[in-house]
Order: structure tokens, then C-alpha cells, then sequence
């Protein structure tokens, strides 16, 4: 009966050791296997639609028909893209895109009027995570969307919408100010070498400040101190290289292309 009270204490000790040993971090993300996945992305076609700018002169109706995708891998320097276009009767759209495993990458779509060239709306999933052998399907609701568009200072938000800028005829030049949405870059040094969005017309790019790409468009007088009229572009858009929509630009919603500027 002496050995009882020792054997007891024992067992409970190893007991103990063995469930300690069982106990994992809950934190801690299963490893990715090196091998091939499949990325589907599901585009509802009706639930895209580009920003309402009734005000603006010479505003059209625009429909979203190609939608382009391009997954960055940012620690493995590689990118790849696929787009798919609307089909009539259609109500969805599917992206595939069969890449290598990896444990963080970023998902950038672009949603176009291909027929107008105009862009949209952006679309981001960032941070995924692939792993090899598997499908892993994103729908509408697993991704961040937000609308195209652009302003200008409030010293120039009239004349935009008019698409008439009226400026003294000694001026030798105008500066504008202009401010993009370009969700892709925030916080990153922008340039005109690694951007997705530029400026139709003369331009310097500025920062991305909270998703916002700045730029400094210039209209120039060719006649100073002589009333004149001109048309100038003066345009944001976006490349539609990088999402496999084609080798052009789509202009950003409000679309004004030239705008007429009067020296006076």
C-alpha cells in the first residue's frame, strides 16, 4: 500500500509532461511547400460601377467590361496578370491564375470601360497566402474596392468641371495641382518608372500621401501677353499594361482628356 502513494505522484508528473509536449502555438502559420497553386478570382459584374460625377461637363455613362489582375510577389521580385472581360448575359467573370506557392502576395485589379478606356474602380487583397497544391478562391467580398478618380485645388475645381480654365494672358504658365487616387503605391516613393498611373499633358509626379499620387501639371502660354485660346491635356490614368488590359492608357473618372484654356 506504501508503493500507491508513490506511484500516483509519478504518473501525474508524466502525465503533465506529455500533454505539455502537445501544446502548440496558436500563432504560429503552417510552412509553405514549394510547388504550383491556382488563384481564382470571381468578378460580379453588376456590383462595379465607377464614381457619379453629373457636374462635370461632358460626363458619359461608362459600364465596367474587363476587369485585369496582376499578383505581385514583393520579396520574390516577380508579378504575374490575367484579365477577363464580360461576356453578354453574363453575370460573373473569372480570373485564374495558376503561380508559385509563396507566403505573401499582394492582389491588384483594375476594372476598365474598354471600349471608352476608361478605369473604373481598384480592387487590393494583399498579404495572401498561397500554399502549393491547393485553389484558393477570392470573391467580391474578399477584396477592397475603390472608386477612380481625381482632383484638383480648390483654386481650379470649378474650371475642371467646366473644362475651362480662364487665366490672365501675361502669364508665361499655370501651375495646376492634381491628386489621383492610386491605392497600389501609398507610403512608397513614387515614379513614373515603377507607377501604374500617370498624367496626359506636362507633369512633374509629387508623393502618395494616404492613397493620394500628387502631381504638378503646367498649361503654358504660347503667346504671352497676347490673348489666345488653346486646348491642353491634362488627364490622370492609369497603364493598362500591367494588368494584361492592353497596351494603352485609361483615362481617370472625371475624363475631361483637354481642357480649353483662355488667356485673357
Amino acid at each position: 500500500m506504501k508503493c500507491d502513494r508513490w506511484i500516483r505522484p509519478i504518473c501525474l508528473f508524466v502525465t503533465v509532461i506529455l500533454l505539455s509536449g502537445c501544446v502548440s502555438d496558436p500563432g504560429q502559420k503552417e510552412p509553405i511547400q514549394p510547388g504550383n497553386t491556382v488563384l481564382t478570382v470571381e468578378v460580379e459584374w453588376d456590383r462595379l460601377c465607377g464614381p457619379v460625377l453629373p457636374d462635370f461637363a461632358g460626363a458619359a455613362d461608362f459600364t465596367v467590361t474587363s476587369v485585369g489582375a496582376r499578383l505581385v510577389y514583393p520579396g520574390e521580385n516577380a508579378a504575374f496578370a490575367q484579365a477577363v472581360s464580360r461576356e453578354t448575359a453574363s453575370a460573373k467573370g473569372i480570373i485564374t491564375l495558376e503561380v508559385p506557392s509563396t507566403d505573401h502576395a499582394d492582389l491588384y485589379l483594375a476594372a476598365v470601360d474598354a471600349e471608352q478606356e476608361v478605369v473604373l474602380a481598384y480592387g487590393l487583397a494583399e498579404g495572401l497566402r498561397l500554399q502549393a497544391d491547393s485553389v484558393r478562391t477570392l470573391t467580391m467580398d474578399d477584396i477592397k474596392w475603390v472608386d477612380a478618380e481625381w482632383f484638383v485645388e480648390e483654386e481650379f475645381a470649378n474650371s475642371l468641371k467646366k473644362g475651362e480654365f480662364h487665366v490672365p494672358k501675361d502669364e508665361a504658365e499655370v501651375y495646376v495641382f492634381a491628386y489621383v487616387r492610386d491605392p497600389f503605391q501609398e507610403g512608397r516613393q513614387p515614379s513614373y518608372e515603377t507607377s501604374f498611373i500617370g498624367m496626359w499633358g506636362t507633369s512633374w509626379m509629387l508623393d502618395n500621401v494616404d492613397g493620394w499620387l500628387g502631381f504638378q501639371a503646367v498649361l503654358r502660354n504660347r503667346t504671352p501677353g497676347i490673348p489666345n485660346e488653346a486646348r491642353e491635356w491634362l488627364q490622370p490614368c492609369l497603364s493598362g499594361l500591367p494588368f494584361n488590359l492592353g497596351n494603352q492608357g485609361y483615362a481617370i473618372p472625371p475624363v475631361v482628356r483637354k481642357v480649353i484654356v483662355i488667356w485673357e
